[in-house]
């Protein structure tokens, strides 16, 4: 989260709450996994509210290399993976339920691959006009084609899901990304996640349409 520690435990407080609702709201293991989304994010604005102490507050320094990893393995390794994994365990129809496996199988491997690389190869993070940057010094690569395949398996899943409201989450990832990487690509990782409340609540608004309240009527 971008500007301060403030706002980023801020941002993972709200998110917990989400989250909690998220949960309570779900029906089912597929659901609750589905559900799990808010509190990732939560989790992951309270680890770089600890990394902008590292980096800002004297004192915290000994945290700056292990929050640095951490953040960076929630976002590059555990989101390629869980998001399309999560949106296929709720199901999809015909083609759709195929596509929706071809990109859980590809978001494994970004996963991997994206883990080698976080596991193998320096990183670090600095503070650059109120947002954090992450330097990752990794070899050679076809960046274009694995921020492709990131991005594919990010977005596209819930436009091939059977739950009618699904499409507003893949919305919500493509506009905030899309944003984020026009005015903040330097450091997109870390503001890409001040959507993450956006993206959250609809992770709600999605399972509380496919878990309407029941009715009581009047002589009940």
């Amino acid at each position: 989260m971008c500007f301060s520690p403030e706002f980023s435990f801020g941002a993972g407080a709200i998110l917990t709450v989400v989250g909690a609702a998220s949960i309570r709201k779900a029906t089912g293991v597929s659901q609750k996994v589905f559900a799990g989304i808010p509190i990732i994010f939560s989790l992951q604005q309270i680890i770089e509210g600890f990394l902008w102490l590292a980096l800002t507050r004297p004192g915290y320094e000994e945290l700056g290399d292990i929050t640095t990893h951490i953040f960076l393995f929630m976002a590059q390794v555990v989101w390629p993976a869980y998001v399309p994994v999560s949106v296929l365990l709720l199901g999809g129809k015909g083609v759709g339920k195929k596509w929706l496996r071809l990109m859980a199988f590809t978001g494994i491997l970004v996963s991997v691959y994206q883990l080698i690389q976080l596991y193998f190869f320096p990183v670090s993070a600095f503070v650059s006009e109120m947002h954090i940057v992450y330097q990752q010094r990794y070899p050679p690569t076809p960046f274009h084609l694995l921020t492709i395949l990131y991005l594919m398996v990010t977005i596209l899943p819930p436009f091939f899901s059977a739950q009618k409201k699904m499409w507003m989450l893949g919305a919500a990832v493509f506009f905030s990304s899309a944003i984020t990487q026009m005015l903040f690509t330097n450091s997109f990782i870390s503001v890409w996640c001040f959507f993450a409340a956006l993206i959250s609540v609809v992770v709600y608004v999605i399972l509380a349409e496919m878990n309407p309240p029941i009715l009581r009527s009047a002589s009940a």
